[in-house]
């Protein structure tokens, strides 16, 4: 649903990869949901982890903490 989207969330000059996959250092980090690759003043790459609004804290914190840990990547 979020590649359909993709540049209403994240901006127009993106490409959006719709990619369950951990890109991590030595393994640590959680899998994410896709990844945004932003071509406008500087090239960035973002992780996105979707989470259903039902979710408690205590179940998306670690996730958040576990890819800046993990790859150095800061939550959008």
């Amino acid at each position: 649903m979020v590649g359909g989207y993709a540049s209403e969330i994240f901006g127009k000059d993106l490409k959006y990869f719709d990619l369950n996959i951990r890109v991590s250092k030595a393994g640590i980090g959680p899998i994410s949901n896709g990844y945004v690759i932003t071509f406008e003043d500087t090239l960035e790459v973002h992780s996105v982890e979707l989470e259903l609004a039902s979710h408690p804290l205590r179940h998306i914190v670690p996730q958040v903490v576990g890819s800046v840990d993990g790859v150095g990547i800061v939550p959008i």
